[in-house]
């Protein structure tokens, strides 16, 4: 179980930037679907040989989709760079934004301190999977406990509400790429 956590865990950064890398590379769909396939075959094989089960082992695989196509709606808007600052940023939103959710409790403001916190924790594809497909509360194990965000977390980030949001933000960054390529008259 534990060689398929790690897997499934690193499995969205990898495909985040994988897939736009062989779309740049080839600009033909099947190169960014095989390359997918060439990692989620694995995941799922090593997910049922782990004994996680086929439901778990499919939702690691459609989230860590879902995460493909945000990173490749990036590159669609802005390039390879773009695509690639997205998936970095995204994979370390705990400590990007920590000091976001830190000024709400230090004004002492619930509302806020939720809202941040559960946005922070749904950004970044590992904490989002760790706590709703694995049942692991990663702001209680000792590597972040001391950030104190523990206390006021309400309710873990789902992996399905997380997914679909990578899809719809993908989804709006490649219509803005087209769009900025038809108005510039770029080759699509």
């Amino acid at each position: 179980m534990t060689l398929f956590r790690i897997f499934a865990l690193a499995l969205p950064v990898a495909a985040g930037l994988l897939v736009p890398a062989l779309l740049a590379w080839k600009r033909d769909w099947r190169a960014p679907a095989y390359g997918f396939a060439a990692l989620a075959v694995p995941a799922l094989l090593l997910g049922l040989a782990s004994g996680t089960g086929i439901a778990s082992s499919f939702a690691v695989v459609t989230f860590s989709a879902a995460f493909a196509a945000l990173a490749l709606g990036a590159f669609m808007l802005g390039g390879q760079v773009l695509s690639g600052l997205l998936v970095a940023a995204l994979s370390i939103a705990l400590t990007l934004m920590g000091p976001w959710v830190k000024d709400a409790i230090a004004r002492n403001d619930a509302t806020a301190i939720e809202a941040r916190l559960s946005m922070v924790l749904a950004a970044d594809p590992a904490i989002a999977m760790s706590y709703s497909i694995f049942n692991i509360d990663v702001l209680r194990s000792p590597g972040h406990y001391g950030s104190s965000f523990s206390d006021f977390l309400v309710q873990a980030p789902s992996w399905r509400s997380t997914a679909m949001g990578y899809v719809a933000a993908g989804a709006l960054l490649a219509g803005l790429g087209f769009a900025r390529r038809r108005s510039l008259k770029l080759p699509e």
